[in-house]
């Protein structure tokens, strides 16, 4: 098997394991929705599946993460040529 065989193989295998996964998660929240109206609860659920359980991942990274990154790098910089 060639790589690019291989590449394309993985990709179709990932795209079925993530439907499943949104299978699941539908599922899941869809069970979860329903004890909490059948138990009465006051409990506050998630209004979307996707806040139940995020499967898609942003891409980045947040704001205080990139600040420490930002003033560790000036410092080695300093370092550097200081």
């Amino acid at each position: 098997m060639s790589w690019a065989e291989f590449k394309i193989r993985l990709f179709a295998y990932d795209r079925l394991e993530k439907k499943e996964w949104y299978k699941l998660r539908f599922l899941a929240y869809e069970n979860l929705k329903s004890t909490q109206y059948v138990m009465n609860s006051k409990a506050k659920i998630p209004r979307t599946p996707e806040k139940y359980l995020a499967l898609e991942h942003k891409k980045g990274i947040n704001k205080e993460a990139r600040e420490k990154l930002l003033k560790a790098r000036e410092e080695y910089i300093k370092r550097k040529n200081g």
